[in-house]
Order: C-alpha cells, then structure tokens, then sequence
C-alpha cells in the first residue's frame, strides 16, 4: 500500500480507504513503519518463513499503534538492532568505548553526533548555536526567522509601491506640463 506513496499519505491511506469503503474488507502488504505505526495490533499479520522454509501467517503480541517510525523499525515486526547506518553505529560504539575509559574528547564527539548527525562538526554546531543565539538579540547577519523574513518582505514591498506612485506622479506632471506647453 506504500509503494510511491509520500510519507504523509502514508499515515492516511488505510483510514482513507477504510473509511470510504466501510463494507469491504481489505488486505494490504507494506513495509513502511509509517502505515504499521496507524494499525492496530489485531489488524497486522507478518508473513515470514520458519527452519524449514515453509511460509507462515502470524500475529504478534507487540502493538505499535501511535508508534514513531523509528520505534516501529525497532520492534519486533521489523526487528533492526538500530535505524543508523552500520558504519555509524561501529564509529558511535568506538567513541563510546573511548569515552568510557575517560576520554572527554571523546564523549564529546560521542553526544554531538547523537544530538547533529554525523555531517557537522562541533565547529558547525558553535556557528549554528552562535548565529540563533545572534537572531534572538536581532543582530546583523544573524539567521532571520520566519516572522522576521515576513516583515522584511512587507517593508520591501511597500518601498516598490511608494517608488511607483512617485514615478507615477513625475510622469503625470511631466505630461501636464508638456500638454500645456
């Protein structure tokens, strides 16, 4: 039911369907953890295979209805160890074994990738963290909010208008002036 669906139609396709077909029974397959997330534990039967290969229905104890896509990965219908890249989890597991036997550096880096990701620096986050706390005071330079932006547009325009009636005006004076002539 997911294929080519964007996720925020993933989270309405089967309430949608249901709901506009009430009458009918359907049957979905998915692997998104965002359409499972919206069942409930009663409505979701996993088709998986057992020792010899053979195929097999079941149903789980396990509900993961109003779970975030990660706690549904993580359970046991998807059973992943982690939704992080494997290489990301090697290097998270190295720093923290350094930072366990007492390595700042370390830790350091440890908690930044786990709060930033893996592509910023701890230089990048300074920045970032320096130009929010610039915004907030309304200094030069600083990232501009939304509400902000908005203002600085409504200004902009409002000198565009202004400049036009003023053209506007000269242009209607000039014709007076050369009518009269």
């Amino acid at each position: 039911v997911d294929l080519h669906l964007h996720t925020a139609w993933q989270r309405e396709v089967v309430a949608v369907v249901a709901g506009n077909l009430p009458n009918l029974q359907f049957v979905f397959s998915t692997h998104s953890p965002i359409v499972a997330g919206m069942l409930s534990r009663e409505n979701i039967f996993v088709m998986d295979t057992d020792e010899t290969g053979a195929a097999v229905v079941r149903q789980s104890d396990e509900s993961v209805f109003g779970l975030n896509a990660d706690q549904v990965l993580l359970s046991s219908y998807f059973g992943l160890e982690s939704t992080r890249a494997p290489g990301a989890m090697r290097e998270l597991r190295e720093l923290s074994r350094r930072a366990s036997g007492g390595n700042n550096d370390a830790a350091r880096e440890f908690l930044t990738k786990i709060a930033v990701g893996f592509e910023e620096s701890p230089n990048d986050v300074g920045r970032r963290a320096g130009r929010a706390r610039a915004a907030r005071k309304g200094k030069r330079g600083a990232t501009r909010t939304g509400t902000q932006l908005g203002k600085k547009r409504v200004a902009k325009t409002a000198k565009k208008k202004a400049k036009r009636k003023s053209v506007k005006k000269r242009t209607k004076k000039r014709r007076a002036v050369t009518r009269s002539k």
